[in-house]
C-alpha cells in the first residue's frame, strides 16, 4: 500500500469515528415539520472536539418569535448585543431537538445563539417618499 493510499485510508478511518450526538433521521426531521407546521427544519452543526460534532435542530421562527426577537429594550445597543438577542430568543424559542448539551455547555449554546441569530430573514424591500 502506497503511503498516500496509507493516508487516505487514515482519514477515511478517522471520519468514520467521529462522533455525531444529536443527530437526527429524514424520518425525525419530516415528522418535526408536521408537528410544528413548518416548511424547512435548520440543522445547526457544532464542533465541540476534533473528533465530536454536535448537533441541534431549530424549527422556522414564526411572526411572534421575529417580533419579540427584533424588540430591543435598548435603543442604543450595538449591532453584536442586538444579534446576541435575536439569537437567544429565537434558539430558546425555536429549538426542538438534538443534543442537550446545547442547555449546559456554555460554549455551544453561544455557538448555537450566533447561528440561530441568522435565521431572521426578510425580503429585501425599498421604500421612498412620495
Amino acid at each position: 500500500m502506497s503511503k498516500k493510499t496509507e493516508e487516505i485510508a487514515a482519514v477515511e478511518n478517522a471520519v468514520s469515528q467521529m462522533l455525531e450526538t444529536g443527530r437526527v433521521d429524514t424520518d425525525q426531521i419530516e415528522r418535526w415539520k408536521k408537528e410544528h407546521k413548518v416548511k424547512s427544519i435548520k440543522e445547526v452543526a457544532c464542533r465541540i472536539s476534533e473528533n465530536e460534532t454536535a448537533y441541534i435542530y431549530l424549527k422556522e421562527p414564526n411572526r411572534d418569535v421575529v417580533i419579540l426577537a427584533m424588540s430591543s429594550p435598548k435603543d442604543n445597543a450595538n449591532r453584536a448585543e442586538k444579534a446576541l438577542k435575536t439569537g437567544i430568543v429565537v434558539l430558546n424559542n425555536c429549538l426542538i431537538g438534538g443534543d442537550e448539551r446545547v442547555h449546559t455547555d456554555d460554549m455551544f449554546y453561544n455557538s448555537a445563539v450566533v447561528e440561530a441569530s441568522a435565521m431572521i430573514e426578510f425580503y429585501e424591500t425599498t421604500s421612498k417618499n412620495l
